[in-house]
């Protein structure tokens, strides 16, 4: 298994490279998101309607959805990396925290939101890049759910639009172990593999181990 390593550069002035590839140097916007077997929402979420805002831009790119009904899980036990790409989608996409200025700055800056959005899954020793989907920057609407199904604490959650459900297969990331530097700067881990489900979102570079 091959493993990428990068460097958060999310606050710097870096252009973004929209590209598939993973040369040294370049410059990617990601979300990465990763959830566990006991997280598959299976709920039916009806939409409430378009957020009412004086701003139209926003008004016609956020949907406000109701908190849904939930059902059981259709595969009980079965390891996030065994999903298909059906099922991964329906959790990968949706029920994130993202802050809404985030969102709405997103929105109005399309150049700004994050290009793919990357899911990562568990094959017991390595956090792999499973599936890899391009989010629709310029015109996709946002999913603002009432709450967070699976949640501990209370709140809004949000959907995040894609170009196509079908994931990019051709997509490098796709089967690595992306790693990224500690904070620090004194050692490498794999990418969320401290934590069972979240999200993590901006800009890295490709870098030399």
């Amino acid at each position: 298994m091959s493993q990428v390593y990068f460097e958060d550069v999310s606050d710097s002035d870096e252009d973004v490279w929209f590209t598939k590839k993973l040369e040294l140097g370049s410059v990617h916007s990601l979300i990465f998101t990763r959830f566990d077997g006991k997280d598959l929402p299976q709920g039916r979420h009806e939409p409430i309607g378009m957020l009412e805002d004086p701003d139209p831009v926003i008004s016609a790119r956020i949907r406000e959805m109701d908190g849904g009904i939930e059902l059981p899980d259709p595969r009980p036990g079965l390891p996030t990396g065994h999903w298909d790409a059906e099922i991964a989608f329906e959790r990968a996409h949706r029920f994130w925290n993202i802050e809404e200025e985030t969102v709405r700055r997103w929105i109005k800056e399309p150049e700004e939101c994050p290009a793919y959005l990357v899911s990562l899954a568990s094959d017991g020793r390595e956090t792999v890049v499973r599936f890899v989907w391009e989010i629709d920057q310029a015109n996709g609407v946002w999913d603002w759910y009432e709450r967070r199904p699976y949640a501990k604490k209370k709140g809004r959650a949000w959907g995040i639009p894609v170009v196509d459900r079908e994931p990019r297969a051709d997509h490098r990331l796709k089967g690595t172990s992306p790693r990224i530097r500690t904070k620090d700067g004194s050692k490498w881990e794999q990418v969320m593999r401290s934590r069972q489900q979240g999200i993590r979102y901006g800009k890295f570079r490709v870098v030399q181990p």
